[in-house]
């Protein structure tokens, strides 16, 4: 799936969206996204509970970061933040790493809904793509 380059101060987008009609209720949820992009320094990845609005933000990868893709499996018990071991390498992040900001706040909602991991590309000059995304309910 295409992540298009931004245009002038309008970002690109793009996303992915699970519908469930699980009836459990959240007790952690871990995502996953697999994205081939030439700069993940142009990149912020948003997690958002479509039904309540709730949204979260995953990474905002630093500027200076220079590096090609990432493979993240998003985890709040992980000991490290994604953007802090941005490498220049490919991937440029590539493991079990903490949001930016957590997902626990999504810890009791209903599983059932419209759940979306949104990509934004900020920087014109290059595009990238999701190739895949992944998310993990424990339920309670």
């Amino acid at each position: 799936m295409q992540i298009p380059d931004a245009d002038g101060d309008v970002p690109g987008t793009n996303y992915t969206f699970y519908n469930t009609d699980d009836p459990s209720t959240v007790a952690d949820m871990d995502v996953c996204v697999n994205i081939d992009h030439p700069n993940v320094g142009d990149l912020v990845i948003v997690m958002e509970n479509v039904d309540t609005g709730i949204q979260v933000q995953l990474l905002n990868v630093p500027v200076a970061c220079a590096g090609k893709n990432l493979r993240i499996y998003f985890d709040d018990e992980a000991a490290q933040t994604a953007a802090s071991v941005c490498s220049n390498g490919t991937p440029a992040i590539n493991g079990s790493y903490r949001p930016d900001e957590p997902l626990n706040v999504y810890d009791g909602l209903p599983i059932a809904g419209e759940w979306r991991i949104r990509v934004f590309d900020f920087f014109e000059g290059d595009s990238g793509s999701i190739r895949g995304t992944f998310l993990w309910w424990t339920p309670q």
